[in-house]
């Protein structure tokens, strides 16, 4: 069974810097999480940046 592709995602999360690795099925789905979970918890998303990576 293949799993999804890994990508290192960077922004700010309500005024502090993050990096995580994330596995989603391409670079819209990493994006729709991050959005989906800001807008239910009410964040300040900013700068979000998502790069494919090589999986390990």
């Amino acid at each position: 069974m293949q799993t999804g592709k890994k990508f290192r995602c960077k922004g700010v999360w309500n005024n502090e810097a993050f990096e995580r690795v994330i596995e989603a099925e391409d670079e819209g789905d990493a994006r729709d999480h991050w959005w989906f979970w800001a807008w239910i918890s009410q964040a300040r998303l900013e700068n979000l940046e998502i790069i494919e990576v090589e999986a390990a």
